[in-house]
C-alpha cells in the first residue's frame, strides 16, 4: 500500500507534501494525525487514530473507520460504510452503501461487497471476493479467493469456504461448516 509522505488530515483542512495534495473537507480525525495520499471525501467523513489511506481512495458521506485501519490503493466506500478497528483491505477493494465490517477484519484486493453488507470480527476474505446485497458473515469467516455468494446469504461463525465456491442467494449455513473449492 501506497502512503505519501505523512499528511495531516482534520476538518477542513487542504494538506500538501512535496508533489500532491489532498484536500479533504467534512473529516473528523481522532488524533489529527492521519497518513494520507490524494483521497476524496464525502461529508461528515470520520476517522480513527492511525488510519492510513492509500493513494485514490475514495469515501463516501458519513463513514465512519475505527482506529488503525489501513485502506489500499483505489479504494471506494459507499455512504454510511462503518469499518471496525483494525480493518485492513487491499488494493481496488469496492463497499456499496451501509456495509458494516467488525474489527480485524482483512479482504484482499479487488473484493466487491453489495449494499447493506454485514462482516462479523476476524473475517478474512481472498482476493476477487464477490458478495451480493444484504449477506452476513459470522465471526472468524474465511473465504478463499473467487468465492461468489449471492444476495442475503448467511453464513454462521466459523465456516471456511475454498477458492471459486459459488453460493445462490439465500443460502444459509450454520456455524463451522467448511467446503473445499471443489463443492456446489
Amino acid at each position: 500500500m501506497e502512503i505519501m509522505k505523512k499528511s495531516l488530515i482534520s476538518t477542513g483542512m487542504t494538506t500538501k507534501s512535496s508533489t500532491k495534495s489532498a484536500k479533504l473537507s467534512n473529516v473528523t480525525a481522532a488524533n489529527k494525525m492521519v497518513s494520507a495520499s490524494k483521497a476524496v471525501t464525502g461529508s461528515a467523513v470520520k476517522l480513527g487514530s492511525g488510519v492510513k489511506l492509500g493513494s485514490g481512495v475514495k469515501l463516501g458521506s458519513g463513514v465512519k473507520l475505527g482506529s488503525g485501519v489501513k485502506l489500499g490503493s483505489g479504494v471506494k466506500l459507499g455512504s454510511a460504510v462503518k469499518l471496525g478497528s483494525a480493518v485492513k483491505l487491499g488494493s481496488a477493494v469496492k463497499l456499496g452503501s451501509a456495509v458494516k465490517l467488525g474489527s480485524a477484519v482483512k479482504l484482499g484486493s479487488a473484493v466487491k461487497l453489495g449494499s447493506a453488507v454485514k462482516l462479523g470480527s476476524a473475517v478474512k476474505l481472498g482476493s476477487a471476493v464477490k458478495l451480493g446485497s444484504a449477506v452476513k458473515l459470522g465471526s472468524a469467516v474465511k473465504l478463499g479467493s473467487a468465492v461468489k455468494l449471492g444476495s442475503a446469504v448467511k453464513l454462521g461463525s466459523a465456516v471456511k469456504l475454498g477458492s471459486a465456491v459459488k453460493l445462490g442467494s439465500a443460502v444459509k449455513l450454520g456455524s463451522a461448516v467448511k467446503l473445499g473449492s471443489k463443492f456446489i
